[in-house]
């Protein structure tokens, strides 16, 4: 029993890390708190996978006197699942719009918190499945549903609560308050829909294998739809970025540097010289430095929500980022 549980720990915990790493990777440029990515991680993984069951378990009990055991596992699983799950879910997402509104600047904040919700809520439901396959079937059963559940269908979950994400996001972004507020509940129906056409498919692959197919189309085209919204959004905020920097040039930040800050790949080089200790020190600095640049630039944008001494103090930051930047090339070169 207890091999089973570490190896069921393991099976969930390390494919989910794959999925949050790829998610906390799609915001590449002002990063969202890490405390508040990690809460809403934590949110999908245990309150909301404890609502769901105790939610679920509750109405399976009229369910299973009213119809046959068969019926009541399918309309539970099929129907209850969907509402109850994304409910759950995105009773974080909300508590953002209340108490962190302004940490959602745009579309891809949405998609990202929605994911993470859904990573962290697919992360418990996969152990817990399982040890139930493992103690059922063995370890071969086991490493088949790690390969449908973490692989085949890894991001389903993610999927399904970005989609309330998205919702959320665009919401924000709305000036009337009409369009506001339906936004979120359209998108809620969209991904309880998206979970509801998920579970019916796979549920109907028993008794027809080209449900299967349905199932991957409808995920897959899922994510990379979107992906593309994803890739749309980063297009925008690297605009918000030339836009809102190209006046702290050449005073506050130079020329190069505001060039690398709107390109991913020389930063990630960087990274890679980082990682191998060549110029670590100086790397270290200018992600800092590049940082609070873009941070300045999407103050700027919700100029709105934000005061004016807080864009000086940015400025100031980066200024004296620079400046330590300076300090230590000029100190290795005399070396």
């Amino acid at each position: 029993m207890l091999p089973i549980l570490f190896v069921a720990l393991f099976a969930a915990v390390s494919s989910s890390v794959v999925y949050v790493l790829l998610i906390w990777w799609l915001d590449r440029y002002e990063r969202e708190p890490l405390a508040l990515l990690a809460t809403t991680f934590l949110w999908g993984a245990v309150p909301a996978i404890i609502i769901a069951l105790v939610v679920e378990l509750t109405l399976a009990v009229p369910l299973g006197m009213l119809m046959q055991p068969d019926a009541a596992d399918t309309l539970g699983a099929v129907i209850v699942a969907p509402v109850v799950e994304e409910l759950a879910k995105a009773v974080a997402l909300w508590a953002l719009v209340i108490f962190f509104r302004t940490e959602i600047d745009g579309l891809l904040d949405g998609i990202v918190y929605g994911a993470l919700i859904g990573a962290g809520f697919a992360m418990t439901e996969n152990f817990f499945y399982f040890v139930s396959v493992a103690l059922e079937g063995g370890w071969s059963s086991l490493a088949g549903i790690f390969l449908l559940r973490s692989v085949v269908f890894g991001l389903s979950h993610a999927l399904f609560t970005a989609i309330s994400g998205l919702g959320v996001a665009f919401a924000l972004k709305q000036p009337r308050p009409g369009w506001r507020w339906l936004a979120i509940p359209l998108s809620l129906a969209l991904a309880i829909f998206v979970h509801f056409w998920h579970n019916l498919t796979l549920t109907a692959t028993a008794s027809n294998g080209l449900a299967f197919i349905l199932t991957l189309i409808a995920d897959w085209g899922g994510v990379l739809l979107l992906l593309l919204i994803a890739g749309l959004a980063l297009r925008t905020e690297r605009q918000w970025i030339r836009r809102h920097l190209a006046p702290e040039v050449p005073d506050t930040l130079s020329p190069e540097h505001y060039r690398l800050i709107q390109s991913q790949w020389p930063r990630l080089g960087r990274i890679g010289r980082w990682l191998r200790g060549v110029a670590w020190r100086q790397a270290s600095l200018q992600a800092q430095m590049h940082q609070t640049a873009m941070e300045l630039a999407f103050h700027k944008q919700r100029r709105q929500r934000t005061l004016p001494q807080d864009q000086d103090a940015l400025s100031a930051e980066i200024m004296a980022l620079r400046q330590k930047l300076a300090d230590l090339d000029r100190q290795l070169q005399q070396t």
